[in-house]
């Protein structure tokens, strides 16, 4: 099997669980929880987090695509004001969500995440063996050199933001949201 069908067969249903997950970290969610802090540890917020998640999916792809000389086959691009809002600068950049007048609503930031695993996908079911093997000049490349690396990293990215929301929840008194996936088989 090839590294890039290998690749690609690992991230489609990562990507679907974590869609899922996300939908049931926040379906019981109204819009002003969606904002709360419990406390220290817990600043990113639902809506922060979500965001997050739909920018940090944008860099990924686009430094795929740019890395690779894929041509996205669409003009997909973040609303504007994302970049703004959510986007944070690595593990090194210490701000905290910031406060914002017009922000995008729950179901508006479920649809730009769904959305943004397109274009992961599409950047990564057009890259070659080759295109993986690539150098890839970034934070964590002394431990991930590669292409294939940055994309296994960006699966885990979203699973510790999404754990971090599942412990946004405990903190706020609800119940399990994986549990509930598992029961209810969704």
């Amino acid at each position: 099997m090839s590294l890039q069908t290998s690749l690609l067969s690992l991230a489609a249903p990562a990507l679907r669980l974590h869609e899922s997950y996300a939908h049931q970290l926040v379906h019981d969610l109204d819009e002003q929880q969606m904002d709360v802090c419990p406390g220290p540890g817990h600043e990113n917020t639902p809506r922060f987090t979500l965001g997050h998640l739909c920018t940090g999916t944008a860099v990924f792809a686009k430094s795929l695509e740019e890395k690779v000389g894929i041509v996205a086959p669409h003009a997909w691009q973040l609303p504007v004001g994302y970049g703004d809002m959510f986007q944070r600068r690595g593990p090194r950049d210490r701000r905290l969500p910031e406060r914002f007048d017009c922000v995008p609503t729950k179901e508006e930031l479920l649809l730009q995440y769904c959305a943004s695993h397109e274009r992961m996908l599409d950047a990564l079911s057009q890259a070659t063996d080759a295109d993986l093997e690539r150098e890839a000049a970034w934070a964590l490349s002394h431990h991930m050199p590669r292409q294939a690396d940055m994309v296994q990293f960006y699966l885990l990215h979203e699973m510790m933001h999404l754990s971090q929301l599942a412990a946004w929840r405990r903190a706020m008194g609800l119940p399990a949201a994986m549990a509930r996936m598992v029961e209810l088989r969704i």
